[in-house]
């Protein structure tokens, strides 16, 4: 538990919560704080909300405008992401932490959560995830609780205008959604187009839409970006759009695909599904809790080692690499079987409907919060600060004994060199604790391996059941047609 935090701030059976982020910010960060403050309003809870500036994304999304100058309630949501904690620090100070219950929501998209910022657990009494990848990610190395809690995502108005962005009416297309500071490498667009161009011939009615911000800082990315699509019937729209703008580009477009490497969630995958288009994917990742061969075109991969350091991914890290041919093959089925596509969609739009609903999050918050208030202390119980005066005039007796061997309390000799060689097993033993603990991470980190590694297998196994069902169907379909006719 944090230093700074108080589990007797849960007392309330509906406390108030102030919710700390990127509130204005357009990211996908961004958009999981404001989904969390969509659940808490559904609780009808009293929210403060504190908005944090620092951020390298446009900032004037519009959902909420109206906040708080301090954190008057009892319990702290702070949805600043681990290596930004510093940077929150420095705007709200330490005080913002004090006698609070103290919960953080992190994103991560790897399967090992970086060494560098284990110290920011310190912070806080617990952590929430938005998927159950993350929630492995941390826990190998978490002194505190790591609870998934996904945020609450909806379907947006539906129209559809392809004439504001000069797109052609009577071509299909596929959308591919990306930020450049959300990892270029990582999102994989490359990938994307290497598969478009697989599937679809020149002259066949198919395009790539590609809608990215921030290449104006990545020129060079970009610029790869470009060059790969020369040629091809690949739309390359890199600028900030309004919230509704996004929305009616979506709308237009008759099918996502993200080959990404890793992902936290997924946002734009969890849209796409609610605004019922299907999804071609990479089956790997925190998309996984909410995607499955019978709402998805599930896209094989091999889970690789990055080969440079990328922002805060590391050489070594380990990410999928999406198999081009494979997602090509999907592609192709996605566009040609009307009837397999209406049925995806169709199973996509309900399970994603049911699983970031606000009915959903909202119970699971609520399960969550009232669990943690069950262990509040007693009222009856002793302030805390006399615990704290006994467990300091404790820690100077220890003391006292570790530097000179004899206790205040009892002044028999014989007892204080009995002590000593006490004191020595003690230092031994934390030293044996010490290993003992460094074996168990390291146990806990082999374990994460091997789950990644089952998790490609049966993956592999899905998607090899998945298109023999779909060849036989297909040779089932012939063959009727060859029977002859009565």
């Amino acid at each position: 538990m944090s230093q700074t935090s108080s589990a007797s701030t849960l007392v309330s059976i509906n406390p108030g919560i102030n919710v700390a982020g990127y509130l204005t910010s357009e990211s996908g960060v961004a958009e999981g704080a404001r989904g969390y403050v969509k659940a808490l309003q559904h609780l009808n809870y009293n929210i403060a909300l504190n908005n944090f500036e620092v951020a390298a994304s446009r900032k004037e999304d519009k959902t909420f405008t109206t906040f708080a100058s301090n954190n008057p309630h009892p319990i702290n949501l702070v949805c600043v992401n681990a290596d930004q904690l510093p940077a929150f620090i420095q705007q709200f100070g330490e005080n913002y932490f004090k006698d609070k219950y103290n919960i953080a929501v992190w994103w991560w998209e790897m399967p090992e959560f970086p060494e560098e910022w284990w110290e920011h657990f310190n912070h806080f009494d617990e952590i929430w995830v938005g998927s159950s990848f993350i929630q492995r990610a941390l826990a190998n190395v978490s002194p505190v609780p790591i609870v998934v809690v996904q945020p609450v995502v909806e379907p947006k108005a539906f129209s559809v205008d392809r004439a504001r962005f000069d797109l052609p009416e009577n071509e299909f297309l596929f959308l591919c959604v990306f930020d450049f500071f959300s990892g270029f490498e990582r999102k994989n667009p490359l990938a994307t187009i290497d598969a478009f161009k697989q599937a679809f011939s020149p002259n066949e009615p198919v395009r790539l839409v590609l809608k990215c911000i921030n290449g104006d800082k990545n020129q060079k990315l970009l610029d790869e970006l470009k060059q790969r699509a020369d040629g091809l019937k690949v739309t390359i729209l890199d600028r900030y759009l309004s919230p509704e703008d996004n929305q009616l580009l979506s709308n237009s477009c008759d099918a996502y695909v993200s080959l990404h490497r890793a992902e936290g969630l997924g946002f734009p995958i969890a849209e796409a599904m609610l605004n019922k288009k299907p999804v071609v994917i990479t089956g790997w990742s925190g998309n996984m809790d909410f995607n499955s061969i019978s709402n998805s075109y599930l896209v094989s991969y091999e889970l690789i080692a990055n080969q440079i350091q990328v922002g805060p991914y590391r050489v070594a890290d380990t990410w999928a690499d999406a198999n081009p041919a494979h997602a090509a093959q999907q592609m192709r089925l996605l566009y040609t079987d009307a009837t397999n596509r209406e049925k995806i969609v169709a199973n996509a739009f309900k399970s994603a409907s049911d699983y970031f609903s606000r009915d959903t999050v909202a119970q699971i918050i609520q399960t969550r919060l009232t669990a943690v208030a069950a262990f509040n202390r007693p009222a009856t119980e002793p302030p805390i600060e006399s615990k704290i005066c006994h467990v300091d005039t404790l820690t100077e007796q220890r003391l006292k004994i570790i530097e000179t061997g004899e206790d205040p309390a009892d002044s028999n000799p014989s007892k204080s060199r009995i002590r000593k060689v006490m004191m020595n097993l003690v230092e031994k033993s934390g030293y044996l604790n010490r290993i003992y603990s460094a074996l168990f991470r390291k146990l806990f980190v082999d374990s994460s391996k091997i789950q990644t590694k089952v998790e490609l297998i049966d993956s592999r196994t899905r998607h090899a059941v998945a298109d023999a069902d779909r060849r036989i169907a297909i040779l089932e379909k012939r063959m009727d047609e060859l029977k002859p006719k009565d």
